[in-house]
């Protein structure tokens, strides 16, 4: 069958030059080859696909690599950024430390006003919010010929963390 044979050569290429990029983790997702029929259900022509996710922190190697990948027919169906699990999970640790503080702080604020002191924390819950990762997708299928280089810059992205504690405020001795 043409159509899948096509699908095929362009996924090797496309496999053989993004693992050959240092940094660029690849895989490929979803594949489907079918028949499209008339309204008397007439088989008319046939249609392929496949799709290949591509991640990595160097963004320009990613949208250099992009720009090659569609020179050579494949399709950008989505190109979107995410923050990588290490700066997440610095960003959480900085966050909770510095709520950590403030619980502190407030605590001892709001004893002093009571005529109380703090004696200790009886419950602290510490969550962090997660986003699952959004790949860069491409669906090996014919794109027009001489597609530019993709154009993107990275944007902020939101870490967000909570904190509650429960406080055991006690006279001042």
């Amino acid at each position: 069958m043409r159509v899948q044979a096509e699908v095929n050569r362009r996924m090797a290429a496309a496999l053989a030059h993004a693992k050959a990029q240092a940094g660029i983790t690849v895989e490929t997702t979803g594949y489907g080859v079918y028949q499209e029929r008339d309204a008397k259900g007439n088989p008319t022509r046939w249609h392929g696909s496949q799709s290949l996710r591509l991640a990595s922190a160097d963004f320009a190697a990613l949208l250099n690599l992009v720009g090659t990948l569609q020179g050579e027919g494949l399709a950008l169906s989505d190109l979107a950024g995410e923050l990588s699990p290490a700066a997440a999970k610095a960003a959480q640790d900085e966050l909770t430390d510095a709520a950590l503080k403030d619980i502190r702080v407030r605590a001892t604020r709001i004893a002093a006003t009571l005529g109380t002191r703090v004696e200790r924390y009886t419950e602290l819950r510490v969550g962090n919010v997660s986003l699952p990762p959004v790949p860069v997708r491409f669906m090996a299928a014919a794109a027009p010929a001489g597609m530019p280089t993709p154009v993107a810059a990275a944007g902020d992205a939101t870490v967000t963390v909570t904190v509650d504690a429960t406080v055991l405020l006690a006279p001042v001795r």
